[in-house]
């Protein structure tokens, strides 16, 4: 299997300063956020083409569920050779390069961020229009055992993938939720992103209990640039070893 292309770096644009990429995934929007009327018009659109497609989303093979940290520490600097650009940004640019790795016609996915401050839920979905070009709030906690939980006890979903740069509210709470993703027979990779080291270990267990794969990015910048690894097409480089830590720019693989 090639290897998908990874942008070597993100860019700011000449015209008006706004971060960019060869994707085009971080031009900054004035205010920054998401209205609640857009994604209704969105998700009513996205159900009116599903049912006329008459598209099953239950039967695809690849529910996946992306479960995104958006508290207050992600609005800080990432650390990397652009500060300009915070986690949170550089969040919807992995997220953007992520679901334009995704075969919609054999995966589905549902989109849950925490915490409610910065509440964005998108049902499971094969519409990448619905999706597509979104940006995070950051602020708040961490209530990363809600999220889970609602995921879980809400979709029918194959596999999870959890991202975050540090220490749930309620670490106890999202362990005893990583078992019942166990039993369901659902694996939850985990990303830990940032040079804080706080929470790594409880992703570190999560990904251990459910059977995922837990990567850990001190260069948000490369965490961005390569999520889609964990995508149905190209998540099989990582287990088999073809693609490690050093290809991903990241600090460490574990699965």
């Amino acid at each position: 299997m090639n290897k998908p292309i990874m942008n070597d770096k993100l860019t700011k644009s000449p015209q008006n300063g706004a971060s960019s990429s060869a994707g085009g995934g971080l031009a900054k929007k004035p205010g920054g956020k998401v209205g609640l009327p857009p994604l209704l018009a969105r998700a009513q659109a996205a159900q009116k083409q599903e049912q006329q497609n008459q598209v099953d989303l239950a039967s695809m093979p690849n529910r996946l569920a992306i479960l995104l940290d958006c508290s207050g520490s992600m609005a800080s600097a990432a650390g990397t050779s652009l500060p300009s650009h915070s986690k949170i940004e550089l969040l919807a640019h992995a997220y953007d390069n992520f679901i334009t790795s995704l075969d919609f016609s054999d995966s589905t996915l549902c989109t849950e961020t925490f915490p409610h401050t910065a509440h964005l839920s998108i049902p499971p979905t094969n519409q990448l229009a619905l999706m597509l070009g979104l940006r995070f709030n950051a602020g708040g906690s961490t209530p990363m055992s809600r999220a889970m939980e609602r995921v879980l006890m809400s979709y029918s979903i194959t596999r999870g993938v959890l991202i975050s740069d540090g220490c749930a509210n309620s670490p106890q709470a999202c362990l005893d939720l990583a078992q019942q993703y166990k039993s369901a027979g659902v694996s939850v990779d985990c990303c830990h992103i940032g040079t804080d080291t706080s929470g790594e270990k409880l992703l570190q267990d999560i990904a251990e209990i459910t059977g995922g794969i837990y990567i850990k990015f001190t260069d948000a910048e490369a965490f961005a640039r390569a999520l889609h690894y964990l995508t149905p097409r190209y998540r099989a480089m990582l287990t088999s070893g073809e693609v490690g830590a050093k290809e991903l720019g990241a600090n460490e693989v574990k699965f």
